[in-house]
């Protein structure tokens, strides 16, 4: 996914429109969205001033003493994130899940749930409380537009705890199967470990032979950092089957000629190098479209850590580590 600099350029507003509180308006906003992403702590300020922002500064703790400032995160108003629904493009923030905080969110995501929205959180019970609450915050609001009534055939919890049906469709067509649903509640394993392109696409609720993209990710607390291991041989075969390509195009290149190659040495080697990087059982006889997507993206990790040499290499493997794009 994007950063915000990406899907929010305040030229626009430059170009588009003479009067200059706009452009003011527009370049805090994208600060704030920045910051956002971030995490955001807010900057230090003069204890006996209140913060001001576009962002509204409710927290959770509004009473102060001694006059010393609060410091705890803000919360998030749903007047935010309404302003957040004029940003065009694909938004992406990093949020502290505060009560006041979750309670905007429910209602903007009741609201905008035709707009499409990847939330993800730190486990399983998380997710799942969330999507619960977000069914019941649709079925008081009755406001889901266009879509309209209840989100619960609307709304998808991700985990691999979840119905066996489920799983197997999940395997078989990942992407597919993703776009049938609006709301994807995830965790942050989960977003890491996937293709970031899985969570792209969807259909168009009130048109369903018509997809369009998502347009939110919210990640509820910063997420760890993800790595990608490959034992001694692993990392031998990813010199070899990879040619030793410097760029992510020569290298996919390369793995998929050898896996179509006539010698049966060089389709086992790519063969056993995807199985590693999808962690799959090294007795599998056959990868699937899951586990196929999923060594793809971590081949590409894996290649972009080494090209940037962060890379870590000893003689018992190699670890990539990264958080997401």
């Amino acid at each position: 996914m994007q950063g915000v600099d990406n899907y929010y350029d305040p030229e626009h507003y430059r170009s588009s429109s003479s009067d200059e509180s706009e452009v003011e308006r527009a370049e805090q906003l994208r600060e704030r969205l920045r910051q956002l992403q971030a995490g955001w702590t807010p900057p230090a300020q003069d204890e006996h001033q209140p913060i001001t922002a576009d962002v509204p500064s409710h927290t959770d703790n509004e009473s102060q003493t001694s006059g010393e400032p609060v410091h705890t995160h803000p919360t998030v108003t749903l007047e935010y994130f309404e302003s957040l629904a004029q940003v065009p493009g694909h938004k992406a923030l990093c949020l502290p899940p505060h009560y006041g905080t979750m309670a905007a969110l429910q209602k903007f995501i009741c609201k905008h749930c035709h707009r499409g929205f990847v939330v993800a959180t730190k486990t399983i019970e998380q997710a799942k409380r969330i999507a619960s609450d977000l069914v019941a915050s649709s079925a008081r609001m009755d406001t889901c537009q266009p879509i309209g009534g209840n989100l619960r055939d609307r709304i998808l919890v991700l985990h691999h705890k979840m119905d066996k049906t489920l799983l197997q469709e999940y395997d078989s067509t990942p992407k597919g199967m993703l776009s049938r649903y609006p709301i994807i509640v995830t965790t942050h394993e989960r977003v890491l470990v996937e293709p970031p392109s899985f969570f792209l696409d969807m259909t168009v609720p009130t048109a369903p032979e018509q997809t369009t993209m998502r347009e939110v990710v919210i990640i509820l607390e910063r997420p760890d950092v993800a790595s990608i291991t490959l034992t001694a041989e692993g990392t031998a075969l990813l010199a070899v089957v990879t040619d030793g390509a410097e760029t992510i195009e020569q290298a996919t290149r390369s793995v998929q000629v050898k896996l179509n190659a006539d010698n049966p040495r060089e389709q086992l080697a790519a063969f056993t190098l995807l199985k590693q990087l999808a962690r799959v059982d090294t007795q599998a006889e056959d990868l699937s479209p899951l586990a196929l997507a999923r060594a793809g993206y971590r081949l590409e990790r894996v290649l972009a850590s080494q090209n940037s040499r962060t890379l870590l290499q000893d003689q018992v493997g190699c670890t990539a580590s990264y958080v997401g794009t």
